[in-house]
């Protein structure tokens, strides 16, 4: 169906009207099944009340209970065409009532086996209404209240080519989720959101891990949105505080990823995020690939680690100013191979911001000073913001330069100081005139010509 806006869009339909609106209202199992228990019970007690009186008296409840749950019920859907409301609907139908109907029995039962009884009905649907505008989003509104977390997990579902991505209302208070009020939400979303994804994440090539995330800053749900603009998850773990945030790790697997992993390592390495630089990689690239079935493995049968990988450590480093920069040169260059090598490198720092300073430790240095061996072939830079260190950290990072693998470091700024004579301020008469007038020159935007001097 399609219906006209006043602002000249318009915006398709999915769902029928009327009869089937507030079918969560009584469903075994669910959160509307309770109120309508007891105010069947309570009918019940009262004299002068037949079956038809209940009848009457809990339609006339549903259609209450239909209009103070909508925006609990509603979820905003975004990056969707306008014409796919009955693609998004038979999609999540399929995905969440036929391939993962534990999350949902009330919409389709099990018998005693819980297995699927296929000879019952399913009843209702998982998607009551969904409205999409041809701006690229709208709103889908669940049966039950219990379904929002199963939706909320299969963010970035792939619907019509695009990774369709689901998140609360703006308009959405917890206050008035009878399921809040309750106190059972905390319980109900995780047993929603884990049935579709897996607290357990198996080692794997695709397995990925995410690292420097600020502590007790994000909650799960709001990792997920995240990471799941890349794609569906098969998986995730993270570690959690008292207040239920994450602590600063994570371990996530994509449902297709081989792909989808490897782009999400690349878009989340280096995504700011509260503040700091997330760093992303494949954690466990040396695992055995998935075989068959993997699902039906159980826990103990799967290998189950959650450990940093050791080439990410030099990244979750405190940063500071200064980089120290391994692989971009050899001892076998000649004297203007690594003067040319190391230009090359302050050019690109350059264009990541100020660089104060750059310095390379000449073979002449180590006759003299046995200190500087360890940082032979290293090349150094000093940038006046730690922010624009960091970046240029997560740039240089494992790239191939010239067949070589660069690796980095942090390098103490004061260490850095001391060992090269950096960043000291002037102390003679003599040093403080040069200073002045290199100062000059800058401010006339013509440092090192003397311009400056000149027309001051």
């Amino acid at each position: 169906m399609i219906i006209n806006q006043h602002d000249g869009s318009h915006m398709t339909f999915f769902g029928s009207r009327g009869g089937s609106e507030g079918a969560g209202f009584g469903l075994k199992g669910t959160q509307g099944g309770d109120a309508a228990d007891v105010i069947r019970a309570e009918a019940r007690q009262k004299k002068g009340m037949n079956g038809a009186m209940i009848d009457a008296l809990l339609s006339h409840h549903r259609t209450i209970w239909r209009d103070a749950t909508k925006i609990s019920r509603r979820l905003y859907v975004g990056n969707i065409d306008a014409t796919s409301a009955d693609v998004l609907a038979a999609e999540l139908e399929d995905r969440i009532r036929t391939e993962s109907p534990r999350s949902c029995p009330w919409h389709y039962p099990l018998d005693k086996k819980g297995a699927l009884d296929t000879r019952r009905a399913p009843g209702t649907r998982v998607v009551e209404h969904v409205y999409l505008n041809d701006k690229g989003y709208g709103f889908v509104e669940t049966t039950c209240l219990e379904d929002v977390p199963v939706i909320l997990a299969l963010n970035g579902i792939r619907v019509g080519g695009s990774n369709v991505l689901f998140r609360r209302t703006k308009d959405y208070d917890p206050e008035t989720n009878p399921l809040v009020r309750s106190g059972t939400y905390e319980t109900v979303f995780e047993k929603g959101f884990r049935s579709v994804v897996a607290d357990e994440v198996a080692d794997s090539p695709t397995k990925v891990y995410i690292g420097n995330i600020e502590p007790s800053t994000l909650t799960e749900l709001e990792l997920l949105e995240i990471v799941s603009s890349f794609g569906v998850l098969r998986a995730m773990r993270c570690e959690l505080d008292d207040k239920g945030r994450c602590r600063g790790d994570a371990w996530i697997e994509y449902e297709d990823g081989e792909v989808v992993g490897a782009n999400a390592v690349a878009g989340l390495d280096g995504y700011l995020l509260k503040g700091r630089l997330l760093v992303a990689a494949f954690a466990t690239p040396d695992a055995l690939p998935r075989v068959g079935n993997d699902e039906e493995r159980t826990t103990s049968e799967r290998t189950c680690t959650y450990e940093v990988p050791p080439w990410v450590t030099p990244l979750l480093a405190p940063p500071t100013r200064v980089l120290s920069l391994s692989g971009v040169l050899t001892r076998g260059m000649t004297a203007d191979e690594r003067v040319a090598a190391a230009e090359d490198t302050r050019a690109e720092c350059v264009e990541l911001g100020n660089v104060l300073s750059t310095h390379v430790v000449s073979d002449e240095a180590f006759g003299a000073d046995d200190e500087l061996a360890p940082v032979r072939d290293c090349v150094f830079v000093e940038f006046a913001r730690v922010e624009t260190s960091n970046v240029a950290a997560h740039l240089f990072h494992g790239r191939v330069f010239d067949g070589r693998v660069v690796s980095f470091s942090f390098f103490p700024l004061v260490e850095y100081q001391r060992l090269f004579g950096k960043g000291f301020p002037p102390r003679t008469t003599e040093e403080k005139q040069a200073a002045a007038l290199k100062v000059m020159d800058m401010l006339a935007g013509v440092a090192g010509t003397g311009a400056g001097r000149l027309a001051a």
